[in-house]
């Protein structure tokens, strides 16, 4: 679904297809090669960019809710879910560690208001 945008678009994928009796393979003889790096870093940044932080978290939180029983969405992996991009900030970014938990914050509510789509009046993507 394209109102994913970003992230989270394949695992969705495959729970639909599931959802609908169709079966998820894997093909381990084959290998594919994945440029890192063109949404996820911000040119002179260091770590991620916010539009990564954004993009993993409101996805997740979508397709999380989508997923889980309402109790164990809030006191179980759905917490987890919330907290793990915030203690990646916390952990291993070393730039602009604000404006990146700003992106979580407005993911989180993007999330769970369902928003869905490109997000508006964020800056451009790099390499796009």
């Amino acid at each position: 679904r394209e109102e994913f945008f970003l992230y989270w678009e394949d695992a969705d994928f495959c729970l639909r297809s599931s959802k609908l009796g169709v079966p998820i393979l894997v093909a381990l003889d084959i290998e594919v090669w994945h440029a890192v790096g063109g949404s996820q870093r911000q040119p002179g940044a260091v770590g991620r960019s916010s539009d990564y932080y954004y993009y993993m978290q409101r996805n997740r939180l979508i397709l999380f809710k989508a997923c889980v029983k309402k109790p164990s969405f809030w006191f179980g992996l759905g917490l987890l879910q919330i907290l793990h991009p915030i203690m990646r900030i916390a952990f291993l970014e070393r730039s602009d560690r604000l404006e990146k938990l700003h992106a979580i914050k407005q993911g989180l509510i993007d999330g769970l208001r369902g928003s869905t789509g490109k997000r508006i009046g964020a800056p451009r993507l790099s390499g796009r």
